[in-house]
């Protein structure tokens, strides 16, 4: 496996204790790759006492589902009436969130940006209570570039024009008409 300069970024960070990448409970091929924090990671796991009702069936099924490469379905144009997985944020720099929607009362939001195809990395997380309307997403989300940049330096995140191009694997696109 050959690296790129972004990968040597991305690894450094992983080294240096600022992302872990994050792996589905049940073992698989990963064929995307999701990181986190080691906050956002300790969430998933359980290990945090604000969070005692994770992880969660819903959650882990879409972490599985995307680094397995298996069915992913998205927005581009963050249009959450048909409950994609990942919907990318309006009026905000690549910044996508992970929707697991159940159950109903712990939904859940995880907030990053692509790194390269099928490479995402996460910085936020937030409860779906907690975030009231749909409108409020973008100033809990807004961080994420900042973020980003402290932890990635100058990468530069991922911009595409399908969701294709940002998933691969096997993935619906919401927002074309069937």
């Amino acid at each position: 496996m050959t690296y790129s300069a972004t990968d040597r970024i991305l690894y450094q960070a992983v080294d240096t204790g600022r992302l872990v990448q994050r792996s589905p409970m049940v073992g698989g091929s990963s064929i995307r790759r999701l990181f986190v924090t080691p906050e956002i990671n300790s969430i998933l796991d359980g290990q945090n006492d604000k969070f005692k009702h994770l992880p969660l069936v819903e959650t882990e099924t879409i972490i599985g589902r995307f680094c397995d490469g298996h069915l992913i379905a998205a927005s581009l144009k963050g249009n959450s009436k048909p409950k994609p997985d990942f919907e990318k944020l309006e009026g905000l720099d690549e910044v996508w969130a992970i929707c697991a929607r159940k159950p109903k009362i712990w939904q859940i939001r995880i907030f990053g940006r692509f790194l390269s195809k099928g490479t995402f990395v996460a910085f936020g997380f937030n409860e779906r209570v907690t975030l009231g309307l749909r409108e409020n997403y973008n100033a809990k989300a807004s961080d994420i570039p900042g973020l980003w940049n402290e932890v990635l330096g100058n990468c530069v995140r991922f911009e595409a024009t399908s969701v294709e191009e940002y998933f691969g694997g096997v993935w619906r696109d919401v927002d074309e008409q069937i």
